[in-house]
Order: C-alpha cells, then structure tokens, then sequence
C-alpha cells in the first residue's frame, strides 16, 4: 500500500474515532438543540472521511 493510502485511511480512522468519542453519549434531541454539536464540530471530522 502507497505511504499517502495508509496516511489517509490513518486520517479517517482517527476522524471516526473522534466523532465516535464526542457522540458517544449525546441523544438526537441534543443535536437538534444545540448548533455546535450538531454540525460544527463533527462537520470538521466529516470533511474527513
């Protein structure tokens, strides 16, 4: 495998993790009441993947 295939599934198992993480204990109701959980924050991690 090229060295910039692992970098990037290396990036996208990170941003997974991440969103993982921050999402674990967070119920829809909390997405749609709160702007920065809702899209700011996993967006940057979505761009990602």
């Amino acid at each position: 495998m090229e060295l910039e295939t692992k970098k990037l599934i290396y990036d996208i198992s990170q941003a997974i993790e991440l969103i993982r993480k921050f999402t674990n204990d967070v119920k829809f109701a909390d997405y749609r009441a709160d702007p920065m959980l809702g899209r700011s924050t996993r967006k940057r991690e979505n761009k990602k993947i």
